[in-house]
């Protein structure tokens, strides 16, 4: 569960906060590992670091084992001394909701925590040695060409390795759907749930691909990937062959899928 206030989040697993106590979670992995040969694995808590005692001793018990995992986190619930105990639990990858550059949207989004919370985190998790992955969302209510230059920046500031882009949706039982202040069309069958507003919807597909292509289609970024791409081929071939269909493909075709 997660308790934050986010506008826009349907909270699949609810606002309360339920915990596995730290010994079962490490005997589950240690079980995957030892009986099924398992080398990685995701926590797929909203918000891994919301109790760090408990982040920091599952860490704990997994440093012996070897493994690489990743898990997801907000900027406002990590600290570095934190970063570098996940770092020595086998932790490689995080998957860090900064949502957006400008403080503008975050706040319309409810994210409460700043842009610069954002860069700040993302720039010591790297520092502690993990990847980043970073989410950002387009396709606000009132967002302008401006705002998503600000989410461009943060992520070339932060050096980010990855970058996965949403265009927001107004999904029933969120704050954003049921507040009214922008009309919503809604159907459950066939499902469609977006804004009425076409200028919304078309300007939000268009700076999702447009932060894609602005990220990643540059000499900083692929230089920087070389190193990966000489060590595994094969996967990052993959990854770029996904990101140009990403970027010419539409929508509505219904093959939108999960870049990182």
């Amino acid at each position: 569960g997660c308790p934050f206030p986010c506008t826009y989040c349907v909270r699949p697993y609810g606002r309360n906060v339920v915990y596995r106590s730290t010994e079962k979670v490490i005997g589950d992995v240690k079980r995957l590992v030892k009986d099924h040969g398992v080398k990685g694995l995701r926590f797929e808590d909203d918000t891994f670091g919301l109790d760090a005692g408990r982040a920091a001793a599952i860490s704990g018990g997994l440093a012996d084992l070897d493994i690489a995992w990743s898990c997801l986190s907000r900027p406002d619930t990590m600290e570095p001394s934190l970063a570098k105990k996940l770092y020595r639990g086998g932790c490689r990858r995080v998957y860090l909701g900064i949502e957006s550059g400008s403080d503008r949207i975050l706040e319309k989004l409810g994210r409460k925590h700043t842009a610069r919370q954002g860069l700040e985190t993302a720039i010591f998790l790297k520092d502690a040695g993990m990847e980043v992955a970073g989410f950002f969302l387009v396709g606000v209510p009132g967002e302008t060409d401006q705002d998503l230059e600000a989410g461009l920046r943060l992520a070339r500031k932060a050096n980010l390795d990855y970058v996965g882009v949403s265009t927001l949706v107004p999904y029933p039982g969120t704050e954003l759907f049921d507040s009214g202040d922008n009309e919503v069309r809604f159907n459950l069958l066939p499902f469609e749930s977006h804004f009425a507003d076409s200028g919304i919807r078309e300007s939000g597909r268009r700076r999702e691909k447009a932060f894609y292509r602005d990220y990643y289609y540059r000499p900083g970024y692929a230089i920087g990937r070389l190193n990966k791409l000489a060590r595994n081929p094969v996967e990052m071939l993959k990854a770029a062959a996904a990101m140009s269909l990403h970027i010419v493909r539409r929508r509505e075709d219904g093959k939108h899928g999960d870049l990182i």
